[in-house]
C-alpha cells in the first residue's frame, strides 16, 4: 500500500527541507519512503525521525544496544507497525538469532532484563495505562531510574514512529 501523501522530491523541497537533506546527506531517491513524506513538513522530521536517532544513541549509551533493539521490536510488533516490525525482526535476528516473525517461542532466548524490556514496550504499545506495579518492579530490579527513563523514551518515540508510518500507509 501505498502513501496517500505526495513525498516531496528535491523541487518541491521547501529551503528549510533542502538544509535537512544537505546537512545529513540525504539522497531523496534511495532513503526510505517515510523520509520523502516526513520531510514534507521539516518539524515532523525532526521530531519522528531526528528524535528516533537520538533515542536510539541514549539508549545504546545509557543501557545498550541490544535493549535500545528489543524495545523498538517490542512495541513495533505489539503495534502491528509493518516496516518497524519488519526492520527490528531482521535486525534482532541478525544481530541476536532471535526470530520473533517465525519463531512462537523466540522469548526462551531472553534473560530477565531482555524480558522485562520486551513486557515494557509490550505493554507502552497495547495500553499505555498497563505499566502496573509488578512490571515496575521489575524493572527497578534490573536497570536504573535513569534508564528506565531512557528506555520509556525510546518506546515513545518508537510509537509515535509507528503510529506516522501508519497513519500514512507507509510500508
Amino acid at each position: 500500500m501505498a502513501t496517500w501523501i505526495k513525498p516531496i522530491t528535491a523541487e518541491t523541497a521547501s529551503a528549510e527541507a533542502k538544509e535537512i537533506i544537505d546537512k545529513y546527506k540525504i539522497d531523496l531517491n534511495n532513503c526510505s519512503h517515510k523520509t520523502v513524506v516526513e520531510l514534507n513538513n521539516p518539524t515532523v522530521f525532526k521530531c519522528v525521525e531526528l528524535n528516533a536517532w537520538d533515542m536510539d544513541d541514549e539508549v545504546k549509551k545509557k543501557v545498550g544496544g541490544r535493549y535500545a533493539d528489543i524495545i523498538e521490536a517490542s512495541v513495533s510488533w505489539n503495534n502491528h507497525s509493518v516496516i518497524c516490525t519488519n526492520a527490528y525482526a531482521r535486525l534482532l535476528k541478525d544481530r541476536y538469532d532471535i526470530d520473533i516473525k517465525n519463531d512462537p517461542d523466540f522469548a526462551r532466548k531472553f534473560d530477565a532484563k531482555d524480558q522485562v524490556v520486551w513486557d515494557l514496550g509490550a505493554a507502552i504499545a497495547k495500553d499505555i495505562h498497563s505499566v502496573g506495579k509488578d512490571l515496575q518492579r521489575r524493572l527497578k530490579e534490573q536497570f536504573t531510574d535513569e534508564q528506565i527513563i531512557v528506555l520509556v523514551g525510546m518506546a515513545s518515540i518508537t510509537e509515535a514512529d509507528n503510529t506516522f508510518e501508519s497513519v500514512m500507509d507507509i510500508e
